[in-house]
């Protein structure tokens, strides 16, 4: 039966084309597994207003009587019986010479995109009502003259009903094209896809070279862009760009794979937008020649400016400059624009992008004349309504017209589970659809004749919620390092917002040169090497991350594998679950590590101090002799002065110090950096998303609070300058230091008395070399109460760390003095130390341990378990006395901490924490129909014994205050590993060799299926478990047909 073509006009010039693409939906049905997968075909062509009807356009009614017929298919069935990889044909990859007005025209078109970019970029910053992208260009092209360009016509065709990937699929639906285009009058088909369908066209048009030499293969510039977007975001993995869009913007993983459009576009645009600031802003630029020499300059001096310039300045332009060509139909800038994309994809990885790409660049470089006029004309795209600046790719306008009506409201889903029906609703789609749009026209009173001039992106809304989203930004680069200031970067890649320095390993800054040589490589090898396979040279900062690696393929999913195992055993599958649960199934120990891989630090610390508090109230706090103040937690609540400088703040600072002495003498307490410190970790914590380093002086621009408190590096410069003005201050010293002594400890080992109205002494006496705050500031409470048996000692500190320390050494050195501990932050609870001691000294000698182990500043704290959890746990007579003790073995001290911890997840008579991962999973899978979660399972004994190093580790430490050095213990031997290039400890989450998945689990969560169709029949492992194809099946990105994919 020949198809009929309503709404197409034989008797204009105008191209026609035809775009096809994945129809995929599920169907409601009592299992839930009932889907269809068909391929979508529509046929566009611009309109050109002709007044002659070619087709009378209307839908014939059907009579009940009529339905119940047999239903006659359109489409004839062709049958591919080519080879499964049919050879490249030998003229493919040659190079062809391009015509002299091509080549001028991409010159001028890149000329002109790069000039109009950066003359946006400009006015971006330096105008308050500029609208963005989009809007800027619509209205530069409305004030230009520019001419609308006429609304495309769109054709809906019947579904064909096979899977979509399938050659015998493609081939159809390319004989279908040749026949509605020859109808039409058009000697040659322009047929779009995306990759998955191009890359199998492509096998049919090799295989059957005469028979479609007249079709035109176009891969699908959205989906190229998506592919694109996600090589960007596979490049610059862990540099802190996720996480400076993720201060403004949701979902910034699934942006940055490529998914999101035009969302990630957006979003990307701006960060680059707010990194070019202060260059745009500071620097004589004339134009975008300046602005670049600029960007090279610092590309050049900085590993990490490289990165950045390479990796995101310059793709954004070039999606810039992408999203142009075809808003404009500039046929000459989208080909040149391309050729820049390809090296991004081999660097990322992205290889079937990178190979057939590289294929379709060629293939259009050698149009035939006539196509190549239609393009030069601006046919090849696509436009929903007349207007300007509204161009589109072919494949978004099957995603906006077919996909829309096909998978809206009262499509297939929940109608019925009968073939016949099916069928009645596959073939009719198409009329229904356009019987759908053209209602939605006629509701729209302007539609027809309508000329859209505009964009809602010049709307005065949109520019402020733009502004909005940039300021976001731009408070967030603010406190990370700038990734254009070379100046400011370390010899390697440092992560900006982190202020994690990369492994040497990483090379990703050189990333174009690298992609753009394998192109290069690549390229040479055909048509012979087409099917070789393409390796991912290009090292990233992700590449410390820790995974687990199955195949070829690192996977970094913390759940992936767990919930791959809990489907082969809910499908039937002989796992020992036992041997299983022995190991992590996850790159890290999700007990005790996030998903991001960082320590679990406890929050809940707070929670132990609130149980064990006796509060008294504020008349008993006053009249102390000596106050122990942590330096730290001052400085947050010393008022910050808004515009001011430092010494303003320092001012501050020395008014609150000197209220104090006005009634009692004071010691002062610093925190103290070292590199290796043990509080690597934590301090990172506490510092993410700020890791600007500011170059203080006392006349120095105050900062933001939290920008320089939440950066050890910026905190260090500060403290130093409070501690020099106290020493160095002759009037304060005279005014505040006549009848109360004040000592101040700083990075110097040796604390500095000032006393008497300016007597200046080292407290040789009081010298330690312990780093953290809070064991100094216990040191100290211990000296005071040594001079003087009858003072009273306030402590001025927040952390539980100081409150657990000041309970152990009350009791342990039988304190008589009353000891205060209240907040710096007026108002709140006041502690009496020794009332806290006796009420609960049953179990005050084990509380220092068992806060070491459940989750301190250097130990990980355990999903689920909270600190009442472990008091509880304490008081029920289990002991910890091993734990910090010197003098036991490591081995005896472990199997105590797993009865401790066992206990906590209520288990008993465990002797390995595996033990109780197992005993614990079956008592939560017992109790309900879900599956508990990975993270809500104890650690495995591998990963549990490094815990607790490093908290035997700590606790040594907490238990050598009376000394006055902390014991020489090598941390590395403690469950840390050094890493140099950042001069930090890294806690072990597992030790080396420790397998973290089973070999047999690992062979069985992936399926091999290599045919034509692949995963499409029971025989697919995955399929027959009714579980979705993952990242490392071998059907990856070969059409996986699993219908639960």
């Amino acid at each position: 039966m020949e198809p009929s073509l309503p709404g197409l006009s034989t008797s204009s010039s105008s191209l026609v084309q035809v775009i096809v693409d994945n129809f995929d939906t599920d169907i409601s049905s009592p299992n839930g597994k009932s889907s269809t997968h068909s391929l979508a075909m529509l046929l566009t062509q611009p309109d050109s207003n002709s007044s002659e009807t070619d087709q009378e356009d209307t839908i014939r009614r059907v009579k009940k009587e009529d339905m119940v017929k047999p239903l006659e298919y359109d489409v004839e069935i062709e049958r591919y019986n080519g080879p499964k990889k049919p050879p490249m044909p030998q003229n493919t990859p040659k190079r062809s010479v391009q015509p002299l007005r091509m080549l001028a025209q991409q010159v001028i078109s890149k000329g002109r995109a790069s000039e109009m970019d950066f003359a946006f970029l400009q006015d971006m910053n330096n105008t308050l009502d500029c609208p963005e992208y989009n809007g800027y260009n619509t209205r530069a092209a409305r004030r230009q003259g520019h001419s609308a360009q006429p609304k495309t016509k769109a054709v809906y065709l019947p579904l064909i009903d096979m899977i979509p990937s399938h050659p015998d699929t493609m081939m159809t639906s390319m004989a279908f094209a040749q026949v509605h285009t020859r109808n039409i009058g058009q000697q040659f088909v322009v047929f779009t896809c995306d990759l998955q369908l191009y890359r199998v066209a492509l096998e049919v048009q090799w295989t059957y070279p005469e028979r479609f030499s007249n079709v035109i293969l176009r891969l699908g510039g959205m989906h190229s862009l998506m592919s694109f977007i996600g090589s960007i975001g596979t490049l610059m993995a862990d540099t802190g760009l996720s996480d400076i869009m993720s201060s403004v913007f949701g979902g910034v993983s699934k942006m940055l794979t490529g998914k999101k459009i035009p969302q990630n576009v957006r979003a990307l645009r701006m960060v680059a937008e707010e990194a070019l600031r202060g260059i745009i802003q500071d620097k004589p630029l004339h134009c975008s020649g300046d602005l670049m020499q600029i960007l090279e300059t610092e590309a050049s001096k900085s590993q990490t400016s490289k990165l950045w310039v390479d990796v995101l300045i310059k793709p954004v332009q070039l999606t810039m400059m992408f999203i142009r060509a075809e808003r404009e139909g500039v046929w000459p800038l989208h080909l040149a624009t391309y050729k820049q994309m390809l090296p991004y994809f081999f660097a990322a990885g992205h290889v079937n992008y990178a190979r057939y790409g590289l294929c379709y660049l060629r293939e259009m470089e050698r149009l035939p004349q006539e196509v190549l006029s239609h393009f030069m004309k601006g046919e090849h795209v696509m436009h929903h309504s007349a207007g300007l600046w509204n161009g589109i790719w072919s494949d978004m306008m099957i995603e906006t017209t077919f996909m829309r009506y096909g998978h809206a409201p009262g499509g297939i889903v929940g109608i019925t589970l009968k073939p016949e029906t099916l069928e009645v609703w596959a073939l009719s789609l198409h009329a229904c659809s356009r019987l759908e749009s053209d209602l939605d026209d006629m509701t729209d009173e302007d539609t027809q004749s309508k000329v859209v001039t505009t964009h809602k992106e010049e709307a005065k809304a949109r520019i402020a919620e733009d502004k909005k989203d940039r300021d976001g930004i731009r408070q967030k680069l603010d406190t990370c390092i700038d990734p254009l200031d070379s100046a400011a970067h370390p010899s390697g890649i440092v992560n900006v917002v982190s202020g994690q320095i990369g492994s040497t390993e990483v090379n990703v800054h050189n990333a174009v040169t690298i992609g753009t040589e394998q192109m290069k490589v690549f390229e040479s090898r055909l048509p012979e090497g087409l099917y070789e396979t393409i390796t991912k040279k290009v090292v990233t900062m992700d590449h410390a991350r820790k995974h687990v690696k199955v195949g070829a393929v690192k996977v970094f999913d913390t759940n992936l594998i767990y919930s791959r195992v809990i489907g082969l055993q809910a499908s039937g599958r002989d796992i020992d679950i036992k041997d299983v649960l022995g190991h992590e199934l996850a790159p890290v120990p999700t007990s005790m590590f996030d998903d991001t891989g960082d320590m679990r630090i406890a929050k809940s610390k707070s929670t132990l101090k609130k149980i064990l508090q006796v509060e008294v109230s504020d008349r008993v706090a006053g009249g102390a002799n000596v106050s122990v103040l942590d330096g730290s937690a001052i400085l947050w609540v010393v008022p910050w002065p808004a515009d001011g400088t430092v010494k303003d703040y320092m001012a501050n600072f020395k008014y609150a110090i000197g209220k104090r002495l006005r009634v009692e003498d004071v010691y002062l307490i610093f925190d103290r950096y070292y590199d290796y410190s043990t509080k690597s970790v934590t301090r990172g914590s506490r510092a993410t998303g700020v890791s600007r380093v500011h170059h203080l002086q006392v006349n120095s621009k105050l900062p933001a609070q939290k920008i320089l408190l939440a950066s050890s590096k910026n905190k260090k410069q500060l403290m130093q300058l409070i501690v020099d003005d106290l020493v160095q201050d002759k009037k304060f010293h005279e005014d505040n230091t006549r009848h109360h002594k004040l000592v101040v400890t700083g990075a110097d080992p040796v604390p500095i008395e000032i006393s008497e109205g300016g007597v200046v002494i080292s407290r040789a006496d009081l010298a330690t070399s312990h780093e953290e705050a809070d064991n100094v500031i216990a040191q100290q409470v211990l000296s005071c109460a040594a001079e003087n048996a009858e003072s009273k000692i306030t402590v001025v500190a927040d952390d539980t760390d100081v409150f657990v320390l000041l309970l152990h050494y009350h009791h342990m050195a039988n304190l008589k003095n009353v000891v205060l501990m209240e907040s710096p932050i007026k108002g709140r609870t006041v502690v009496d130390i020794g009332k806290t001691v006796q009420k609960h000294s049953e179990i005050v000698e084990g509380i220092l341990p068992a806060h070491a182990l459940s989750g301190c500043d250097t130990v990980a704290s355990y999903f689920g378990i909270g600190k009442a959890t472990v008091l509880k746990t304490l008081r029920s007579g289990h002991s910890l006395n091993l734990l910090g003790a010197p003098g036991h073995s490591m081995k005896s001290v472990i199997q105590q901490a797993t009865s401790f911890i066992s206990a906590c997840y209520g288990q008993t008579n465990c002797s390995t924490m595996s033990e109780t991962r197992l005993k614990v999973w079956l008592s939560k899978t017992g109790k309900g129909s879900s599956t508990p979660k990975l993270c809500t399972l104890p650690p495995t004994t591998e990963a549990f014994k490094e815990n607790v190093k490093r908290a035997h580790h700590q606790a040594l430490v907490w238990q050598s205050l009376e000394a006055q050095n902390p014991p020489e213990l090598d941390s590395t031997e403690y469950g840390w590993v050094k890493d140099d290039q950042n001069k930090s400890l890294q806690p072990v989450t597992l030790p080396d060799k420790v397998e973290l998945a089973p070999e047999m689990v690992l062979r069985l969560i992936k399926c091999g299926c290599h045919s034509t169709t692949p995963c499409s029949s029971r025989a697919c492992s995955c399929n027959s478990a009714n579980m979705k194809c993952t990242i490392f099946c071998a059907c990856y990105n070969q059409g996986c047909c699993n219908p639960t994919s």
